[in-house]
């Protein structure tokens, strides 16, 4: 299916990214859309069809709880131990967070490596995201592989790495491609 452009998508996306409580953030989105709420239905839609992790439940939830003019639903109950250990790396030091994923991924450790002694470092892809080697799903999230590439750019441009993900204003989104069945999927593996 071919999804429009849509504000509503858009706008819950950028706020699941980010460091506001969920009620918050509804009250955020509602502000962004107070002007129009065309096309609201349809990114709830589309948000309902992929719920893999923690940043991409909280984008349905957020649209859901708009639409519905009601409080954020909580974490799905067979899911919430992972998505909240994906909320809390989002909420750890960009250094804490990629310690935590190196104890699960020492491989990790190479591309820090890679940064002064190679041109090219090694695929990202294998080591976490939606295709990751590991039998861990924390390494699997969007989450896990948006904070190691924000670790790896803040490190090689000598950043802040004590910034946590959530709030640091220049974040980088690193997106699996799980769109499709992505909930479902997840759901079975529990």
């Amino acid at each position: 299916m071919n999804w429009p452009s849509n504000k509503a998508y858009f706008a819950a996306d950028d706020l699941s990214y980010g460091s506001l409580p969920d009620e918050d953030a509804r009250l955020e989105l509602h502000s962004q859309l107070r002007r129009s709420r065309r096309g609201l239905g349809a990114a709830v839609k589309r948000a309902s069809l992929d719920r893999t992790d923690y940043l991409s439940d909280r984008r349905f939830r957020l649209l859901a709880a708009e639409l519905e003019s009601a409080p954020v639903r909580g974490m799905d109950p067979a899911l919430a131990d992972l998505f909240t250990a994906e909320a809390e790396l989002g909420r750890m030091p960009l250094s804490a967070a990629f310690a935590r994923l190196v104890e699960l991924e020492p491989g990790l450790l190479e591309l820090v490596a890679s940064q002064t002694t190679a041109k090219t470092r090694p695929p990202l892809g294998k080591l976490v995201g939606i295709v990751a080697r590991s039998d861990n799903p924390l390494l699997h999230s969007d989450i896990s592989a948006s904070i190691v590439l924000q670790y790896l750019t803040t490190l090689g441009k000598q950043g802040d790495t004590e910034v946590t993900y959530f709030s640091d204003l220049r974040r980088l989104k690193q997106r699996s491609g799980s769109f499709f069945g992505g909930y479902e999927r997840a759901q079975a593996k529990n």
